[in-house]
């Protein structure tokens, strides 16, 4: 089955960003950002190829770039 490209787990009541990843029938979860969670998100594939989020967070008036790597 291999790997899945991450997504972005909602942040509903919750004020972490976390990365949501299938590898070999395995859900893995990791944190990108805490206490910082976005309000909303686009995801896309850099000119590197890589994964990469653009995330809003209205309550504090910020823009990130989170770049996935391995």
């Amino acid at each position: 089955m291999g790997q899945t490209r991450p997504g972005l787990l909602p942040t509903k009541n919750s004020r972490d960003s976390r990365t949501l990843i299938c590898v070999e029938k395995e859900y893995l979860i990791e944190f990108i950002d805490r206490n910082s969670g976005a309000s909303d998100a686009l995801k896309f594939i850099n000119s590197e190829g890589r994964d990469a989020f653009v995330c809003t967070n209205r309550e504090i008036d910020e823009v990130a770039l989170y770049t996935v790597s391995e």
